[in-house]
């Protein structure tokens, strides 16, 4: 059945080559390959502005549960279908827990090669634990060629055989984007991709002066430090046009005052910053001293209409930090400030408040100790005296 329905939009494919068969904007249809339990749909096109897209085709393919050697040769069909097809500016291809390989991720990065056109990639692989470094240096390769491509979206999340070194490969390809206007990588939980990777990713993002939009997710990756937010400030420096910001390190433990006041140094020159969101939920080692740096360099921006910061979990955030935040925010239109709930046991055992405390601890200790050698030692003075 399924080669059945490809052969079918192999044969609308071929007749849309020719201009004098094309159909009217009005009947013009967009592709969408639903793989699920071996069935294949085409729904229709929802694109508002229809003139955009009156030479143009756009391609979705959904790809849900299915075994590893049914994914791979499914992408390999589809991709031949997508082959024979011309000016094609739009693609999107979700694969959900398909388990699809770095050969499978080859023949769709073959076929993208001969659409310089594209404008807009959107590739979502999360929990495909068989994609590696091959795959996305695959991946790099092919974005080389795609120079006109203005949207780019790829999620990764849950590929544990990544690391740094695909990252890099990435990076390369990303270099060649100069068309680039919005970006959206995720690497969330991928615990393999640490400060290294995220420094070789700053190396391809850096060079994309055009880039309005960033949205960067390294959540649940232990290994990540403030090493790695030091690698964002060097890419927020680089990219003054920036309007939309998206940053997710949540569940990063390592993660300290230190990286949020990196944060700061590259937010603050980001001139025409319109929205900006900051989730750095369960870092447990952040406190009010981070949380200040962040916002007094956002007092600086007046274009800034929306604000979201998550800080769950991070027990150092006291409420005192919290009122401060929103005093400093209260002249920017639109804010959201997502704090844990407090109670005083909580805030006694939080991380940064018990080292503060011990530290005090020590010197009062300290001092004391003092106090007792020198009185012990200026009374064994007198005795020697007399």
């Amino acid at each position: 059945m399924l080669t059945t329905l490809l052969n079918k939009l192999l044969q609308q494919s071929k007749q849309l080559e020719n201009p004098s068969e094309r159909p009217s904007i009005k009947k013009m249809r967009k592709f969408q390959i639903i793989l699920n339990q071996w069935t294949l749909q085409r729904g229709p096109r929802r694109k508002q502005n229809p003139a955009i897209w009156r030479e143009a085709q756009v391609w979705k393919w959904v790809l849900v549960e299915t075994g590893q050697p049914q994914s791979d040769t499914i992408l390999r069909k589809a991709t031949t279908a997508l082959n024979s097809t011309q000016n094609i500016q739009t693609l999107h291809l979700a694969h959900w827990r398909c388990n699809i390989t770095d050969f499978g991720l080859q023949h769709l990065c073959k076929s993208l090669k001969r659409h310089e056109n594209l404008r807009n990639l959107r590739i979502l692989v999360p929990a495909c634990l068989s994609i590696s470094d091959k795959g996305l240096s695959y991946l790099g390769k092919s974005l080389k060629r795609l120079s006109r491509l203005e949207i780019l979206s790829l999620s990764f999340s849950g590929c544990f055989q990544i690391t740094g070194e695909g990252v890099l490969e990435l990076s390369k390809g990303l270099k060649a984007l100069v068309c680039l206007r919005r970006i959206s990588l995720s690497f969330s939980d991928c615990p393999r991709v640490k400060d290294l990777g995220i420094k070789n990713l700053s190396e391809g993002l850096r060079r994309l002066r055009r880039l309005e939009s960033i949205n960067l997710d390294f959540s649940k990756s232990l290994k990540i430090t403030d090493k790695g937010l030091e690698s964002i400030r060097e890419i927020l420096k680089r990219l003054l046009n920036l309007q939309r910001v998206c940053l997710r390190f949540m569940d990063c433990p390592r993660i300290t005052n230190v990286g949020l006041k990196y944060l700061s140094q590259g937010l603050e020159n980001l001139v025409f910053l319109e929205e900006i969101m900051l989730k750095f939920s369960e870092c447990k080692r952040m406190t009010d001293e981070g949380l200040e740096s962040v916002v007094r360099s956002l007092e600086k921006l007046k274009r800034l209409e929306e604000v979201d910061f998550w800080f769950f979990e991070c027990l150092g955030v006291t409420k005192a930090g919290q009122e401060k935040a929103r005093e400093a925010l209260k002249e920017v239109k639109k804010v959201k400030l997502e704090f844990p709930i407090q109670s005083a046991r909580q805030v006694r055992r939080a991380p940064g408040v018990v080292k503060k405390r011990l530290r005090n601890r020590i010197l009062k200790f300290g001092l004391l100790f003092g106090l007792v050698v020198w009185i012990f030692t200026y009374f064994v003075n007198l005795k020697l005296w007399d």
